[in-house]
């Protein structure tokens, strides 16, 4: 109950992680809907980049998330015969598919299967707007780790000028590699644990609690005491040490006290970049919403499951139109916002459309 289905293939996410890290010089295979990113791209996406919409892109913070798109075609097909009025209903005559590229999914806001496609989003989360950046469109059985993996690299395919410097995402995505590839880019990850994941365990012999912090030998946490951030590596300072009272069975003869170091590079999951329960990390995460507003502007604003459309390339063509349509929005409130003063660049640019 509103939690989404494990891949069928509990290592599929390691697997295509490893394949795509030692490969590195992969081709982009062309897709059907590259046109249509193109001009998505090039006359709308770039535009708003350059009006400072999207914020930094050479310390790009995106979001991603998936979300359930139901088709107008039947699962099972349209029959063509006049076996059934005969009382055939095992007829193996000829069916018209008008969509063969759907599959069924599981929809957990709806808590039912669906038959349809998965609309995966990446959006910009330092966007006042939450502007689209790549709208894709998977079969609806793929979980959204998988989706997550194929798109951050058609991703640096098609932004090569972007630098990625923050992925905001939630619990589907706490998996060991996707961490290990956000940091294989030098992108902080900031994403949200899955408790059925989530277990104490020991680092160099000292145990860790499900939030990343260091116990010590007495069962006190030990006291975040700054990071280096040229190797994200966190020191950590006994508590009875900083808190100047006395240990029954104290680990060190120092004042300083005992202290202890983990690194972001050991492990991705458990020490990020930024420290889970800090204030930065609440701060952070809290712009994760900004996908489901996007993905809301899709779906309900812009009604994109009400064509009940029964092919990709219709599903392609609605997705990315109401996606210029979410940044053209964009510009006419920011000049509205600036009384068509100095932003005139963005209404030549809506006008020459």
């Amino acid at each position: 109950k509103n939690q989404k289905l494990e891949p069928k293939n509990p290592k599929i996410v390691e697997k295509l992680v490893k394949r795509a890290l030692n490969n590195k010089h992969i081709r982009y295979k062309p897709k059907a809907h590259d046109l249509l990113q193109v001009l998505f791209q090039s006359l709308f996406v770039e535009k708003s980049a350059s009006f400072g919409l999207l914020g930094n892109t050479q310390s790009l913070s995106l979001m991603a998330d998936g979300s359930p798109v139901l088709t107008g075609g039947r699962p099972y097909g349209k029959f063509l015969c006049d076996c059934r009025k005969q009382g055939n209903w095992k007829c193996d005559c000829n069916r018209q598919f008008s969509d063969p590229d759907a599959d069924y999914g599981w929809d957990s806001s709806r808590e039912k299967y669906y038959y349809g496609r998965s609309l995966f989003m990446v959006a910009a989360s330092d966007s006042p707007y939450d502007l689209p950046i790549y709208p894709r469109l998977y079969r609806a059985s793929k979980h959204d780790s998988v989706l997550l993996v194929s798109t951050f690299h058609e991703l640096r395919h098609w932004y090569p000028n972007w630098k990625i410097g923050e992925a905001i995402l939630d619990s589907a995505f706490d998996a060991y590699p996707i961490y290990n590839m956000l940091e294989h880019y030098d992108v902080s990850a900031i994403i949200d644990l899955n408790p059925r994941r989530t277990k104490q365990f020991t680092y160099k012999e000292m145990e860790i609690n499900l939030d990343g912090v260091p116990i010590c030998p007495i069962g006190r946490k030990m006291l975040d005491w700054g990071v280096d951030k040229k190797r994200y590596r966190r020191k950590w300072r006994c508590p009875a040490a900083v808190g100047k009272w006395e240990c029954p069975t104290p680990c060190s003869d120092s004042r300083y006290g005992r202290t202890f170091h983990t690194s972001t590079k050991d492990n991705p999951r458990l020490f990020p970049r930024v420290k889970r329960d800090s204030k930065e990390w609440y701060k952070r995460y809290s712009l994760r919403t900004g996908v489901e507003r996007c993905i809301k502007r899709q779906k309900v604003d812009y009604r994109l499951e009400d064509s009940r459309g029964r092919s990709s390339r219709h599903w392609n063509i609605r997705s990315y139109i109401i996606g210029m349509c979410q940044h053209a929005d964009a510009w006419m409130k920011e000049a509205e916002k600036n009384q068509f003063s100095h932003v005139h660049p963005l209404i030549k640019t809506l006008l020459s459309l």
